[in-house]
């Protein structure tokens, strides 16, 4: 490539991170298979081999996290500062205290540590919560078995976590089998704090027990 024309091309990449290094909002869009951000009427695409999918921004818009399909799939991170140039987290499938898993369902960056919280497939009707460390990709189990998560975004309980469990129970022998999902408010890690309620299904009927509600969980 002549000189005049690399110049040109780096002054036009570094021209387009430059906008999205400023404080307009910014989007991520899967569309076509690649990952394209856009700002106000500016868009930057930066994959193009197709196969990537649910980019998710952090809360500051400042670092990406996206899937990968096919050959070299797995979990890609790219940040404003390093020019959002994707680099692999980990691959998939990964394992966790020798448990392999192959798929991420969900993921969300942790607003209280440089962190990025994954739920991925445990059993038909359970994931798993992990919590992936974004400076060394090392991911470590935060519940093996739950049905949903929340972060707690704001206020006196910011950063823990709201895990929505399933469990069976049958308080009377003369009962019914009933389905009960327990809501648990654990810390950062998984340590449990408190029950908040369950939602129980007795003879097809659907019933919540609110016990405790700390605010932005509900």
């Amino acid at each position: 490539m002549p000189g005049y024309m690399y110049f040109g091309a780096l002054v036009l990449a570094m021209t387009q991170v430059s906008v999205f290094s400023q404080s307009e909002r910014t989007t991520a869009s899967d569309f076509g298979g690649n990952i394209t951000l856009q700002s106000g009427s500016r868009k930057l695409q930066i994959t193009s081999s197709g196969m990537k999918h649910n980019p998710v921004l952090s809360e500051q818009q400042d670092r990406l996290v996206f899937t990968a399909l096919g050959r070299g799939g797995g979990l890609y991170m790219a940040n404003r500062n390093d020019g959002w140039r994707p680099k692999l987290l980990f691959g998939i499938p990964f394992s966790v205290d020798s448990r392999e898993y192959r798929e991420a369902v969900d993921y969300r960056f942790s607003v209280v540590s440089n962190s990025l919280l994954v739920l991925t497939n445990f059993s038909a009707t359970a994931f798993t919560l992990l919590r992936v460390d974004l400076s060394t990709g090392i991911p470590s189990v935060i519940n093996a078995a739950v049905t949903a998560f929340h972060e707690v975004l704001s206020g006196e309980f910011k950063g823990d976590l709201v895990l929505k469990r399933r469990d069976w129970g049958r308080p009377d022998p003369n009962m019914p089998e009933r389905i009960i999902f327990v809501y648990e408010l654990t810390s950062p890690l998984g340590t449990s704090l408190r029950k908040i309620g369950s939602l129980e299904r007795v003879d097809g009927l659907l019933g919540y027990r609110p016990e405790f509600c700390p605010s932005d969980t509900k």
